[in-house]
């Protein structure tokens, strides 16, 4: 059973020394952390004896989803388990859950205390063992899933249990190479002073939930943490012509007319003065004004673009709004008084990072942008230069917060 869950993603990434006001364009990386449940398959198995260390006389895998045991005990009884001693084995479907690229930075096992029994602390070890998904006891003195007394295998993660140990724990894996990322990934856990054939003097043992359990949450879970490198693309070359000719976007739609071109008095153009940081490509926005829109491609490194407005039939010496919206800017209003038949109007800059149009700049945008990531679709290019990386990401943390009008 393989349950993952994104919970945080980070992007690293430099900026150039002075004024913040575009990401560099350097390589960076992006970390995430995944959780997989173990296996319905999980399990322990129990040795008991009325003598230390405990032998083969009784054997019993527990696969049936009730709370697993790790460690010993021993309690005087008249029946033949004064000793007892308990292993418990997770596996974790870790195939395809980690990409080809990435470099594991850290890892841990996470259990959910069901009963704890310590009176003796001891230092729970994860061990790296193969039991092959199925847990068999010995036949004889002899193989099984036990793994030897005292274990032979290696320890690759710990972590210290005492009497106050309760609810949701972590055992921090320093053996990363325990992970296998083509297939199950493998572990027996194990007291060390069982390992060590320490003579237990009462109880040093607890119970965590099986992968059964009905709460999800409380259920074996390892927690994967990975890095994967992102190259962003480099920005294009800057216009050798500062001052290029444009097309004249035209006001089209509403009451407007081309009967209203030779009006006198009327607005005839709009000479738009309009940047957006950040912007590496061509990006189209549509610009309303009174009932008409028209659709106006900005480019990277320009500001300047004259729009016609003749056919609006828009009177002067009058306050208008000019509206600027698109898929992945915030809504920005502008008034300007048309004081002449060619009126110049600042717009100033318009915002990157609305991924979802609700006019505002949010974790639902950062969600989406996670979202486009992983699956490299285009929604989450927001500086327009054809690739989503983590130079998109950073645009989208600057602005992170902001509303629009």
């Amino acid at each position: 059973m393989l349950t993952v869950f994104l919970f945080v993603s980070l992007i690293v990434i430099s900026f150039s020394a002075g004024e913040v006001r575009e990401p560099a364009s350097k390589a960076a990386t992006v970390t995430s952390t995944i959780s997989i449940t173990a296996n319905a398959t999980d399990g322990d198995l129990r040795y008991s004896d009325d003598h230390f260390p405990t032998d083969y006389t009784y054997c019993s895998p527990n696969t049936t989803g009730s709370p697993l045991g790790v460690g010993q005990r021993y309690v005087p009884l008249t029946t033949n388990n004064d000793f007892i001693a308990w292993r418990s084995y997770l596996t974790f479907n870790t195939n395809g859950a980690i990409p080809s690229n990435a470099t594991i930075t850290s890892a841990s096992l996470r259990l959910t205390m069901h009963s704890n029994y310590v009176s003796t602390g001891f230092s729970l070890q994860i061990r790296n063992f193969d039991w092959g998904n199925s847990l068999t006891c010995p036949t004889g003195s002899s193989g099984g899933d036990w793994g030897g007394s005292p274990p032979t295998t290696t320890v690759v993660g710990s972590m210290q249990v005492s009497k106050s140990t309760s609810g949701s724990f972590d055992a921090s894996i320093t053996g990363i190479s325990a992970i296998n990322r083509g297939g199950l990934t493998s572990f027996m856990l194990v007291s060390d002073r069982e390992a060590a054939n320490t003579k237990p003097t009462g109880y040093e043992m607890f119970y965590f939930y099986s992968s059964e359990y009905s709460v999800a949450s409380a259920r074996p879970q390892l927690i994967i943490t990975y890095t994967v490198p992102v190259n962003p693309t480099p920005p294009p070359p800057p216009n050798p012509n500062p001052n290029p000719s444009k097309l004249v976007s035209v006001f089209s739609g509403g009451t407007g007319s081309n009967a209203n071109r030779n009006l006198p008095n009327t607005l005839k153009k709009l000479n738009l003065k309009v940047s957006v940081p950040f912007l590496l490509g061509d990006m189209k926005v549509k610009v309303g004004l009174e009932q008409s829109s028209t659709d106006l491609t900005l480019k990277h490194g320009e500001t300047d673009y004259p729009i016609d407005t003749a056919n609006l039939g828009v009177a002067l010496n009058k306050i208008y709004t000019l509206t600027f919206s698109g898929d992945k800017i915030l809504k920005r209003k502008v008034q300007f008084n048309a004081s002449s038949a060619e009126t110049n109007v600042n717009a100033m800059e318009l915002t990157l990072g609305d991924l979802n149009s609700d006019s505002a700049i949010n974790n639902q945008d950062q969600l989406i942008f996670l979202d486009s990531i992983s699956k490299q679709t285009s929604i989450g290019d927001i500086n327009s230069d054809g690739t989503t990386n983590s130079v998109d990401w950073s645009i989208l943390n600057y602005n992170l917060g902001k509303t629009g009008d």
